[in-house]
């Protein structure tokens, strides 16, 4: 079985595109993509060699197609955001990127270490 099979969530994944509002720079989010296949296990962990030789504390890991367009620092060095639409019981569910990686080393899939956001 092929790792994108396993993929049974959908996401959209979304960048900061901060605004300009009467001289005050605001946060804004836009799609980057909606509908995006990926498959995300919650659990709490932690990445213990990252570029910056620091430790990363992660709630879930996202496992996403290779071609995948998500960043863990993106345009005005803010990381991405994903939003669960499927399944049902997830919708709404909303994850900050942490690290991107492709940890296989042969471009099969991403694995992304996320961080969940709060409710509202």
């Amino acid at each position: 079985m092929s790792s994108a099979a396993m993929m049974q969530h959908r996401c959209t994944i979304m960048r900061n595109t901060p605004a300009n509002v009467d001289g005050q720079i605001v946060p804004d989010w836009a799609n980057v993509t909606t509908g995006q296949r990926c498959l995300i296990q919650e659990g709490s962990g932690e990445v213990k060699a990252t570029r910056g030789g620091q430790g990363l504390v992660y709630d879930a890991i996202g496992f996403f197609p290779a071609a995948t367009d998500i960043r863990p620092r993106g345009q005005h060095d803010q990381s991405d955001r994903i939003t669960l639409t499927a399944p049902t019981h997830l919708n709404g569910v909303t994850f900050l990127v942490n690290l991107v990686t492709d940890e296989s080393g042969m471009g099969n899939h991403l694995t992304a270490y996320l961080t969940r956001l709060p409710a509202g």
